[in-house]
């Protein structure tokens, strides 16, 4: 593992159902009405994430109220190190998703994720 040995023991957190926030989900960057997706971190590398978010004029948000929306939601991939990129349908704007084009999306060589479509 690479992480530094100056690094805090990993604080366990307590999700009550009451609470915003997901289970798991230890931040979000919501790009629904730029690109028609939102993606939920299981584990953040060092700002990585934050960057690539608001270079993509994204809202980046960590701790207690990550999460993604779940209005408009045509599908999710879930990929390799636990990232999920939700995809939003043409509801959300001109960027929005079909199920069709979020499964391709998914599942091409850059993300090669598992794809499972949200019944409405």
């Amino acid at each position: 593992s690479s992480a530094c040995k100056k690094d805090p023991p990993p604080v366990p957190v307590v999700v009550d159902a009451g609470a915003a926030g997901k289970p798991g989900v230890l931040a979000s960057c919501d790009m629904t009405t730029e690109v028609g997706s939102c993606n939920e971190y299981a584990k953040l590398s060092m700002g990585l994430e934050k960057g690539l978010c608001t270079g993509l004029k994204g809202k980046f948000v960590d701790g207690k109220g990550a999460g993604c929306p779940t209005a408009n939601e045509v599908g999710q991939c879930t990929m390799t190190d636990g990232e999920v990129k939700h995809y939003y349908g043409v509801a959300v704007g001109p960027h929005g998703y079909t199920t069709v084009d979020a499964q391709k999306d998914c599942i091409s060589p850059e993300i090669g994720g598992k794809f499972s479509s949200q019944t409405p």
